[in-house]
């Protein structure tokens, strides 16, 4: 987006946050993440995911999935991942210049593991934008209720002029 800001007609966010300090907190350790064992970074990302909810499946069945395809990338992916999440950097160093109505944002009712602070920053950085609100979206909610999601995404590129048929 930073290379062609011209480029981008519309914008819509799942689990969207501004602000990395709050991960960033981890600074002395997240420089040495690409030189880290394998196993360290892994067991450095499952510390932190999500734990599972009784009586919420679909929840419970993304964050499996998530966890299995952490399988299938290398130390390096997951520490290049990391790093790009964890380092500090100011919010107001980047804007997307778009009408409030053309920036769409998906959210859950319940708690996830993204800090309330921080899921409050994209809505005071585009007030006006659509929010897209799922009652049970939990930490993956583009995995556990896909289908609401779609569905958001579709009314956001209908709204924006793009038509899937």
């Amino acid at each position: 987006m930073s290379h062609y800001p011209q480029r981008v007609a519309s914008l819509a966010m799942t689990q969207g946050f501004c602000d990395t300090q709050v991960y960033g907190a981890n600074g002395p350790c997240i420089k040495m993440l690409p030189y880290m064992p394998d196993f360290y970074v892994r067991k450095y990302i499952l510390e932190r995911f999500p734990k599972r909810i009784p009586n919420m499946d679909a929840q419970n069945h993304a964050m499996e999935y998530m966890m299995s395809q952490l399988g299938t990338l290398s130390q390096q992916e997951i520490a290049s991942r990391l790093t790009l999440n964890c380092l500090s950097c100011d919010p107001e160093s980047w804007k997307v210049s778009l009408p409030g109505a053309k920036i769409t944002l998906i959210d859950s009712y319940e708690d996830t593991s993204l800090p309330t602070s921080l899921k409050d920053q994209v809505g005071y950085r585009y007030p006006r934008a659509k929010q897209a609100l799922i009652k049970n979206g939990g930490d993956f909610p583009y995995l556990s209720h896909h289908e609401e999601v779609t569905m958001h995404l579709q009314v956001h590129l209908r709204a924006n002029g793009v038509f899937i048929a």
